[in-house]
């Protein structure tokens, strides 16, 4: 009998290329360029690390609604969703202060759509991103001299 796994561990790397910008790579996925936003004088056109969160809530809903769906049965035909983040300073900080998803879902003729309901209700409440983000971040830094090279 096969013990059920109680964790995942999930690793990913980022890379300074100059400037504000980097790359963020994760082993066997493509990599992503990534920069501070320009609202923060940043870079127009890259992936910001406010992009990429608002993103993580909206992709986690509509996965585990997908997951919760295949579940029940609920036949989908298509599932679209915006996001929304409010960043705002709050206690000498920004962070943000709500995220709204708005999905667009439709379900075969017949599909019980109170069922869909019911279903994203408990999508939006399992979320792990969402649920998560409360957890603790711990930075352990090793920072040296050199000049850069390899």
């Amino acid at each position: 009998m096969e013990a059920k796994v109680k964790g995942h561990t999930y690793r990913t790397a980022v890379r300074w290329t100059g400037e504000k910008r980097g790359v963020s790579t994760a082993s066997g996925k493509p990599s992503i360029d990534v920069a501070t936003p320009p609202e923060f004088q940043g870079h127009e056109g890259i992936w910001s690390p406010e992009d990429l969160f608002v993103t993580s809530v909206n992709v986690c809903v509509m996965m585990t609604f997908v997951a919760f769906a295949e579940r029940a049965g609920l036949s989908l035909t298509r599932y679209e969703s915006e996001a929304e983040g409010r960043l705002e300073f709050v206690d000498g900080g920004f962070q943000f202060t709500r995220v709204t998803v708005r999905p667009h879902v439709l379900v075969k003729p017949g599909t019980n759509v109170r069922q869909a309901h019911e279903l994203m209700a408990k999508a939006e409440k399992y979320c792990l991103v969402s649920r998560s983000v409360k957890s603790q971040i711990a930075v352990e830094a090793n920072i040296s001299e050199g000049d850069g090279a390899p």
